[in-house]
């Protein structure tokens, strides 16, 4: 996660930045920050200068950071098509301590892909399977894995549940051939990548103080609404702000509602 956002951060503020001196707009102060576990970047023009500027050259510097996040955003879509292939087998992402999965050897990162000879591609399955053989204690199931056959004893937990002891994921294998632990972490940074760059993106072109689609708009407006912009911005900061409260309202309210 952190990581995921110490990317788009420094591309969306360098973004910016470039695209202010390609305008020839003069960049005031610039520089990457370390705060905690993860880095970031500011930019900041010339105010004067990037008034005086044109407006598609404004438009262009203000909008440069959530297009290069747009840019970002499919290009790791493309990138987790071409490197991942669709779930194949079980990622074990945790062992119970002392449960049947550590008794028996299997450990964090182990990846199993079938059951007695039964497939299993995903976690449905690892479920599925569970409920639909009835499983009982003391039964032994041979867990297929890239370590080679496991025999392992379902025993009754603590809560009275039958289980293997094991904490599963789907596991989606690289097509570089690379270790389950790289694979896993890849894919998660990569994820991330992919939710924040399309999120950052929409979000950021809200028409909403302070982000850029306050701007955007305000610029694009000016022409057009010659006469009390000033009132125009407040009134759609407000619809906007408004909007994004009752998603908030909302999402409490359904969240609640009995089912």
């Amino acid at each position: 996660f952190f990581a995921a956002a110490t990317v788009i951060i420094l591309t969306h503020e360098f973004a910016h930045g470039i695209a202010a001196r390609v305008e020839k707009v003069p960049i005031k102060s610039a520089g990457i920050m370390a705060a905690l576990v993860f880095f970031g970047g500011f930019v900041e023009p010339d105010e004067e200068k990037l008034e005086k500027a044109s407006k598609p050259s404004k438009l262009r510097i203000i909008a440069a950071g959530s297009a290069t996040n747009l840019v970002t955003f499919f290009l790791v879509f493309l990138l987790l098509i071409g490197l991942f292939a669709p779930s194949s087998a079980v990622l074990i992402d945790g062992v119970v301590e002392n449960g049947p999965a550590a008794k028996a050897g299997l450990q964090r990162w182990d990846v199993f892909y079938a059951i007695n000879g039964t497939p299993i591609l995903t976690v449905d399955d690892f479920r599925q399977y569970k409920t639909e053989h009835n499983i009982t204690s003391g039964q032994n199931f041979i867990f297929s894995t890239y370590r080679g056959n496991i025999n392992v004893t379902a025993e009754t937990d603590p809560s009275g549940n039958v289980s293997f002891g094991i904490y599963p994921l789907n596991y989606y294998p690289c097509r570089l051939e690379i270790s389950p632990v790289v694979t896993v972490n890849l894919n998660n940074f990569l994820n991330w990548l992919f939710l924040m760059s399309g999120s950052v993106a929409i979000f950021n072109m809200l028409p909403l103080y302070p982000f850029d689609g306050d701007k955007f708009v305000y610029y694009s407006l000016e022409n057009v609404v010659k006469k009390r912009l000033h009132e125009v911005r407040i009134f759609y900061n407000i619809v906007c702000f408004g909007l994004i409260a009752l998603n908030i309202v909302l999402t409490f309210v359904t969240g609640l509602a009995p089912f």
